[in-house]
């Protein structure tokens, strides 16, 4: 689970729903850089790999079972090695994870007259946030939702086949 990325692109409860994983169960190993989490390893439960050299995190990626990303280099790693990712997408368009089938997107359509606005680094969004976008903050409370929990609309967690047609369409519009 990669839990920062750039501000525009992290989702506020990423370590929240780290945390609720290994409260349910499941092991849980955080990538990213050094300073992306504080949250401490838990033998057997949560290993903290932020810091890792970009190799080294790639090859922890490949023997995952499921990544969980905001829209970064890391979904694009699984992604290449077909591994299941659920990604977590902001101000950029969900369509740049449409090649990979194993992909499930999370975002919140809705949230934003302007999304998607792909915000290159150091550009303020038309919406003016600097941090934690509206079309982040706006998705529910993932680390609170129970498996199996449909949720509901406007937020969109969906496959990427039936959300690249849905996108498809919208344009042709």
């Amino acid at each position: 689970m990669q839990v920062r990325s750039r501000d525009l692109k992290t989702y506020p409860g990423m370590e929240a729903v780290a945390e609720a994983l290994v409260a349910r169960g499941h092991r849980v190993v955080l990538i990213g850089s050094q300073a992306d989490t504080t949250l401490p390893d838990q033998v057997g439960k949560l290993a903290n790999l932020c810091g890792l050299s970009l190799w080294d995190t790639i090859q922890a990626v490949r023997h995952a079972a499921l990544v969980v990303s905001p829209d970064s280099v890391f979904m694009h790693v699984a992604g290449a090695f077909q591994i299941p990712c659920l990604a977590v997408f902001g101000p950029t368009p969900a369509y740049w994870a449409s090649p990979y089938p194993k992909t499930t997107v999370v975002c919140h359509t809705a949230a934003c007259r302007w999304h998607p606005c792909w915000v290159p680094n150091k550009i303020t969004p038309p919406c003016g946030a600097t941090v934690a976008p509206p079309c982040l903050t706006q998705i529910p409370n993932l680390a609170q939702k129970q498996a199996g929990t449909p949720v509901s609309c406007p937020l969109n967690l969906s496959p990427l086949s039936s959300l690249a047609r849905e996108e498809a369409s919208l344009a042709e519009m």
